[in-house]
């Protein structure tokens, strides 16, 4: 969730150009000008679900429907620099992977947008850290 300065939050507002994201760019936005903090205590309730929701949609998109969905990170590629941009990336195409469809034609996606070293390095760690969830609720 962003908590911030009234006149700070007015000054960027949200971008409503982009289709999704707007909530990481204005972050990035702030990060690029203001201070940032972080308070380690539950500020508000976050609500989980809902078929109307920016991630429900992107669940249910194909594979020629996604690039739109990537214009937030594409926004700020000069300031993540080229290994994180193509990290954030991948990561974004990958991370539903799971549940799609012809998960191969993902995998190609993320490697044409990508590159094939951050998509294996991706798909490494996003199963890497299913292994250890499951560890963790087994313990």
């Amino acid at each position: 969730g962003l908590i911030g300065k009234t006149d700070i939050i007015q000054e960027l507002m949200f971008d409503e150009s982009l289709p999704c994201g707007q909530d990481w760019d204005i972050y990035v936005r702030i990060a690029k000008h203001h201070k940032i903090g972080f308070v380690p205590k539950n500020l508000f309730q976050y609500r989980i679900g809902g078929h109307e929701g920016i991630t429900s949609k992107g669940e249910m998109i194909s594979v020629e429907g996604f690039g739109d969905r990537l214009a937030s990170i594409r926004k700020h590629r000069a300031w993540l620099g080229e290994k994180h941009y193509k990290s954030r990336i991948a990561k974004q195409i990958l991370l539903m992977l799971p549940r799609r469809t012809n998960k191969l034609s993902w995998v190609r996606y993320s490697a044409r947008e990508a590159g094939w070293y951050s998509t294996v390095r991706c798909i490494t760690l996003l199963s890497l850290a299913k292994v250890n969830r499951r560890f963790y609720f087994i313990a």
